[in-house]
């Protein structure tokens, strides 16, 4: 078989597993979207799926922010220990990610690809980054718990002026170069 048709065929067979594994773009807001309105497609998510927006990392954020936030030294702890746990649960999942990778690569390197080795290695993949997603979010609302109700409230606002902050700095920089202005 034509290394192009193979290449094909197994992008196809990804892609089929690949969203069935997707579970996020279910949310109740639906996919609005073409070209980033709405879409979540945003600058650092190197070619995730559109409709597809990930949980911000409250944790790192609330560390961050910690004096702002009068994080007590307990929250600060319990945060970072939190955070340190996931990244090191991360590093050893993505190690077992780039093992299957590896694999499902020898597999189409055969001149006559055995699909159902091809699958096995599609599904188990999909399967691994799916884990991934499942204990990012898991993290993340575990985050939330150790933050209080008031906590939470002034870390979204110092969020939106940081946000409202950063696009007037880029409207501002478009207007200087001659770009729209608005």
């Amino acid at each position: 078989m034509n290394r192009n048709i193979r290449i094909a065929l197994v992008a196809t067979i990804a892609a089929a597993g690949l969203s069935f594994a997707d579970t996020s773009s279910a949310n109740n807001k639906g996919m609005r979207g073409w070209r980033g309105h709405g879409s979540g497609h945003r600058m650092g998510m190197r070619g995730r799926f559109r409709g597809h927006r990930r949980p911000r990392p409250i944790i790192s954020l609330a560390l961050r922010f910690k004096e702002d936030l009068k994080l007590s030294e307990e929250q600060v702890k319990k945060l970072d220990d939190l955070r340190a746990g996931f990244y090191r649960r991360r590093i050893g999942e993505r190690a077992g990610l780039r093992t299957l990778r590896f694999d499902l690569r020898r597999v189409l390197k055969e001149d006559k690809i055995d699909m159902a080795r091809a699958e096995e290695h599609i599904r188990a993949i999909a399967k691994k980054r799916g884990d991934l997603t499942l204990d990012r979010i898991a993290t993340i609302e575990k985050g939330k718990t150790i933050l209080t109700a008031e906590q939470l409230k002034n870390l979204k606002d110092l969020l939106r002026q940081r946000r409202r902050a950063h696009r007037e700095d880029m409207r501002r920089g478009m207007r200087e170069r001659g770009g729209p202005s608005r």
